[in-house]
């Protein structure tokens, strides 16, 4: 049975599971809306050129959508049994959602919403019950990102049954690291790496440890490295500049290569974000061995962050709760290998395998 996957473009967290997925067996092919990070880029988010590894579009079967070709494919591809479609609320994927339904496809839904990932009025809550009350009309199931996603389907009644779970995660076995438990270190190592922006919540985090600076009691044995680029990235350089916050670094945009390289040598991973669909940031660090302190806004909180089994969730912009938070650390060193250990465990049940195994229940 032929599976056409949607995507709006090449996506190199997609690439791995989509081989994977061939690998296995599922018969896959994508349909890209574009093909802009294909090749060299300006990412308005880290406000830079970047490139994605070349390997983006390697071992699977893809075409772009020149002249509506997604629409050619699934009415004329008589093997083509199901589509999965990335996202719902924009007009070019509700129109392959209810042309697939009435080509009697099989439409499968991916999408990162949760109930914190936007501030919503009364008008958008009652938009989206509406919308799920209409949509749901031709979706045959909902995959699944996570907890918090299952959450947000379920509050717009969406039935249990028509949810599976294909959680977000990550090429394991390309960010894992074994010997973590072999670092040993006098200075503690906190990294954070992704946009720099303000809804990273990069201000928080720099004032967060600007507090715990001013705490003469504290011998300096931690450190923060920043990785990334974005708006705030002359601004957070001139904050630690000012403030002499000589246990600052601020590198620039990593790839995928070089990152897991900065997560090995790195102890706790923060992702402070006043807004984050899920975080993939944070499947990266676990595998890598790192524990992990973020906001109660990131979409990934309630799957992958346990409070004090392998890291701890602070209420989003409460920056005395993020100090809370570091200073567990700084005080406890011994917790941090203990966290280690246990974010190993928990982030294996977040692999391309149970994407796979909860697919297939679907498709078979």
């Amino acid at each position: 049975m032929k599976i056409i996957y949607v995507l709006p473009h090449p996506i190199q967290y997609q690439t791995p599971l989509i081989n994977y997925l061939k690998l296995k067996g599922l018969d896959i092919t994508v349909a890209y809306k574009s093909d802009h990070t294909s090749k060299k880029y300006y990412d308005y988010g880290f406000k830079k050129k970047i490139q994605w590894n070349k390997k983006i579009l390697k071992g699977y079967n893809y075409f772009y959508n020149q002249n509506h070709k997604i629409f050619k494919y699934i009415l004329t591809k008589k093997k083509v049994k199901y589509v999965w479609v990335h996202g719902s609320k924009n007009f070019y994927n509700l129109l392959i959602i209810i042309f697939s339904k009435f080509l009697n496809k099989k439409v499968l839904l991916r999408e990162e919403s949760f109930l914190k990932s936007k501030k919503r009025n009364l008008l958008n809550i009652l938009f989206n019950k509406l919308f799920y009350l209409f949509i749901d009309f031709f979706i045959y199931k909902y995959l699944a990102i996570g907890n918090q996603n299952k959450n947000f389907y379920l509050k717009n009644n969406v039935k249990l049954s028509k949810i599976i779970k294909v959680p977000y995660c990550v090429d394991n076995s390309f960010f894992s690291h074994k010997n973590f438990n072999k670092k040993k270190t006098k200075i503690i190592k906190f990294l954070f790496a992704g946009k720099l922006t303000k809804k990273k919540g990069l201000d928080i985090l720099i004032k967060a440890f600007q507090k715990i600076s001013l705490n003469k009691k504290i011998k300096k044995k931690y450190s923060l490295t920043i990785v990334g680029n974005g708006d705030y990235y002359k601004k957070i350089k001139m904050i630690v500049r000012k403030n002499n916050l000589h246990f600052i670094k601020i590198l620039n945009f990593k790839t995928q290569n070089q990152i897991k390289i900065i997560y090995k040598n790195s102890d706790i991973l923060i992702l402070p974000s006043r807004f984050e669909p899920w975080g993939l940031v944070i499947n990266e660090a676990m595998n890598s061995g790192n524990a992990i302190i973020c906001s109660d806004n990131v979409g990934s909180a309630n799957d992958l962050v346990k409070n004090n089994i392998n890291g701890f969730v602070f209420k989003s912009e409460n920056i005395n709760k993020l100090v809370d938070a570091i200073m567990n650390y700084i005080e406890q060193p011994d917790l941090i290998n203990k966290h280690k250990r246990n974010g190993i465990k928990i982030i294996n049940k977040f692999s391309f395998e149970i994407c796979y195994k909860n697919l297939s229940k679907v498709i078979n």
